[in-house]
Parts: C-alpha cells; sequence; structure tokens
C-alpha cells in the first residue's frame, strides 16, 4: 500500500500528510521555506523528481532547514549531490 494512503485512511494527532508543492524555483522555494518556519516548521524537503523513491537516507532528497549554530567564527562546507 503507498505510504501515503495508509496514513491519510488513519488520522492521528501525532503524524500529518505534508502537501507536495512542485518547486519553480529558487525564489518560491525560498518563499515557501520562509512560509513554513514562519508557521513553527523547522524546514522543507527537497525531491529530485527524476529519483525513485527509497526508504531511509536517498541522494534524490535535500533538507532544507535552519540551522541554529552559536554566533562564533564557523567554517561551513556546502555540499550538494550531483544530479
Amino acid at each position: 500500500m503507498n505510504q501515503v494512503k495508509y496514513f491519510e485512511n488513519k488520522p492521528s494527532g501525532f503524524i500529518r500528510v505534508a502537501e507536495k508543492v512542485e518547486c519553480t524555483g529558487s525564489d518560491h522555494m525560498e518563499a515557501c521555506f520562509q512560509d513554513i518556519i514562519a508557521k513553527g516548521g523547522e524546514g522543507i524537503i527537497l525531491r529530485d523528481p527524476s529519483s525513485p523513491y527509497q526508504p531511509g537516507r536517498s541522494p534524490g532528497y535535500l533538507k532544507h532547514k535552519v540551522c541554529h549554530l552559536p554566533l562564533k567564527n564557523i567554517e561551513v562546507t556546502l555540499v550538494f549531490p550531483e544530479i
């Protein structure tokens, strides 16, 4: 059974299926991200539409969330999967 359909048919106070939104560009992505943050969410998951579903971690998914770091001198390295 499809995981989305399974949870849609079993109401729960703990799990809610998130709306799927197709990203139209970086401005759209940032607007969606800021909307989620403003509503108390922690971030969004970006999915490569050509990547097949697989449970667990997948190179086709990218988590975009707020990172609360102490205000000190830090070095950050961003790594993006090759598509």
